[in-house]
């Protein structure tokens, strides 16, 4: 879902002079409003994106947790996250700097270019399902006789990858059109009035909504049984409400990010008056909007689902540690030397303690 939901719903020049003064006005204020938009959202989402979950493969190569199945799933996800972001905003951006669409002229490449950016969207948004639904594997399979289904990361990510490819075949074959609705050639795009557009919101949005959330809760009532019989302790306490704000997240992060484009794009002409130019620019601000909150949740997957854990947070500040230490290296040298001049005194003092040969005094309190 994605450049999937390009509609060629930019404001017709030559209808303009048959607006209001007033319509005039509104137009060139959607203009500037779109600009600003495509412009500012898409490069904070790179600038945000990229480096992060660039930043967190970094960390799940590390020694201590490469040996971690999930790391596996984690960098898969983060892998598509970018490829998905690189692929996509680029076109935002362009669109902000020249106000037009990214013009292909070959039709091939066109397509190709949309089956692309479909095909990586389908395939990040289930790589939380896969990811959610691994946890759960493992957390059900005391007995570990369904390792398998959890344990395989190369096998289960290429598994969703390939079916994904294939389904996208004929969805973006059969649903991509290179005419207008007045039979005139235009770029590629694919229309939101098609019947295909539901099948690749069910697929792309609502079967793996619907799946994250029942995962999720079944998560969480696995917890709470197994809690259940245990003395409430200020560990138990702080975990449970860890997981509870992780499931929340998770949640609420694909709910936010998702459904606005499925209510959205479907239903262009209920919202809007496709037949006006002020409708189209109207439409096409919206439809703006929703799409770059859905590339929003690819910028920021990694801190829903790894940040979370302790030991990522551990290797994170290893990692960082020489960076900060030349970014601000006054700071960690007087920290450094604070703490060698603790460490030698201790040292001094258990060498005093260990000689027989020197008599240490008792302290005498001097309060009165």
């Amino acid at each position: 879902m994605d450049s999937m939901f390009v509609l060629l719903i930019t404001p017709d020049e030559h209808n303009v002079t048959s607006l209001t003064e007033d319509e005039l006005q509104q137009l060139d204020k959607l203009k500037q409003d779109l600009r600003i938009i495509f412009l500012t959202i898409p490069f904070f989402l790179l600038a945000f994106g990229i480096p992060g979950n660039i930043l967190t493969i970094m960390v799940l190569r590390s020694r201590s947790m490469k040996d971690n199945v999930f790391s596996y799933y984690l960098i898969s996800m983060c892998s598509f996250n970018l490829l998905t972001l690189s692929v996509n905003l680029p076109r935002y951006i362009n669109k902000g700097i020249t106000g037009k669409e990214v013009n292909i002229a070959n039709k091939n490449f066109c397509a190709f270019y949309r089956y692309i950016s479909t095909t990586l969207v389908a395939i990040s948004d289930w790589h939380l399902v896969v990811i959610t639904g691994a946890r759960l594997f493992f957390l059900i399979d005391r007995g570990k006789k369904y390792t398998h289904l959890y344990s395989s990361p190369f096998s289960t990510i290429f598994s969703l990858s390939l079916i994904m490819v294939l389904f996208e075949v004929p969805a973006v074959g059969f649903w991509i059109r290179f005419k207008d609705e007045n039979g005139n050639p235009v770029e590629c795009y694919l229309p939101g009035e098609s019947l295909l557009v539901h099948l690749q919101l069910c697929v792309q949005t609502l079967i793996p909504a619907a799946l994250l959330i029942c995962l999720n809760i079944w998560i969480l009532h696995i917890h709470r049984v197994q809690e259940s019989g245990l003395m409430e302790t200020e560990a138990t306490s702080k975990l449970r409400k860890q997981l509870l704000v992780l499931v929340f997240l998770s949640n609420f992060q694909f709910i936010v990010s998702v459904f606005p484009l499925t209510i959205v794009y479907p239903n262009m002409r209920l919202f809007f008056n496709m037949s006006t130019s002020l409708g189209r620019a109207k439409s096409n601000i919206t439809f703006g909007a929703v799409a770059l909150l859905l590339y929003s949740t690819y910028a920021t997957d990694f801190l829903v689902y790894c940040f979370f854990g302790r030991k990522f947070r551990k290797e994170l500040f290893k990692l960082l540690h020489p960076l900060c230490s030349k970014l601000f290296p006054h700071r960690y040298n007087v920290s450094d030397h604070s703490k060698s001049d603790v460490s030698d005194t201790v040292r001094s003092r258990g060498k005093e303690l260990s000689d027989p040969s020197v008599q240490v005094q008792p302290q005498v309190n001097q309060t009165p």
